[in-house]
């Protein structure tokens, strides 16, 4: 497990591309200013496979609107039943590879939680073997000692009515001494039974999650783009490819609206325009607001 866990680690923080190679295409400027009015857009086709309804995905995208329009200080995008913008989800091997990293996750989760379950039933067993142990050695003195006095009594002819009664009543507290202690025997194999069969569990688990990380890790190699913001001939539309969380959707929509509104990539790894999703919140750096004040002429 050493290995693929290691790999899937690496794996799961490669979150893929905003852009990369284009994907922010403008054959030619428009005539009218930017924000002068507001950016329209409108749901366009959403593959099922996302998992993602249109009153899910509308939600979605008016929290990526609403960074802009804070910002803004006012209405810049705004939904409309005939908006200007289609956005859409696109599904390709990109979604299937985040969705298959999603589950690696899960299935690294389950297979930490039964690790751990198996854990605490080893150590448990260890602590009980121990106490057995300590039992069994501390019966081996007594039934010693109780020997040697047995022994003693009977090369002096027998022992006294009172001496007796004290070696029989010693007698029988070993004898349910011993059989407690041999039934405790008989629970720890049956522990050991029951911790080999979780261990079974736990490695079909391992092999689980191993299979899964050998497919990823084989189309996973490369960067992608998650979304692409297309300004052309055919019109501007936004289409995003790939997405693993929707927080990560709601910035990946976000950051489309900012190129939609003729905002380029930023250098910073934390502005929401960086050319990777890396960040993790929608708050606005200073490049993202300065690029924005350029693009709206806002001051």
């Amino acid at each position: 497990m050493q290995g693929p866990a290691t790999k899937l680690i690496a794996g799961a923080i490669v979150v893929g591309a905003f852009v990369a190679g284009g994907a922010y295409i403008l054959e030619s400027a428009s005539l009218t200013p930017a924000c002068s009015t507001p950016l329209t857009y409108r749901i366009g086709s959403v593959d099922e496979r996302f998992g993602v309804s249109e009153t899910e995905l509308r939600a979605v995208l008016r929290e990526a609107a609403l960074v802009w329009n804070t910002a803004a200080g006012k209405t810049i995008i705004a939904y409309s039943e005939d908006g200007d913008v289609p956005v859409s989800l696109a599904y390709d091997e990109r979604q299937a590879t985040a969705q298959l990293g999603s589950a690696i996750n899960s299935d690294q989760a389950a297979y930490e939680k039964k690790r751990d379950e198996v854990d605490l039933l080893i150590a448990s067993h260890e602590s009980r073997v121990e106490a057995h142990d300590a039992a069994l050695a501390s019966f081996e003195r007594a039934k010693s000692a109780y020997d040697a006095e047995v022994a003693s009594w009977n090369r002096q002819g027998g022992a006294p009515p009172g001496e007796y009664e004290k070696l029989e009543n010693t007698r029988r507290s070993l004898e349910r001494k011993q059989q407690e202690i041999n039934a405790e025997a008989v629970r720890l194999n049956r522990m050991i039974a029951d911790i080999n069969m979780e261990v079974q569990e736990l490695n079909m688990l391992a092999e689980k999650v191993n299979r899964k990380v050998d497919v990823y890790n084989e189309v996973a190699g490369e960067e992608f783009d998650q979304g692409q913001y297309i300004e052309d001939a055919n019109g501007a539309r936004i289409t995003v490819y790939e997405f693993r969380t929707r927080e990560q959707l709601v910035r990946v929509m976000a950051h489309e609206f900012g190129h939609a509104l003729g905002i380029l990539h930023t250098d910073s790894p934390q502005s929401l325009m960086y050319p990777y999703n890396s960040g993790g919140d929608l708050e606005l750096h200073a490049e993202d607001i300065a690029a924005l004040n350029v693009a709206c002429e806002l001051e």
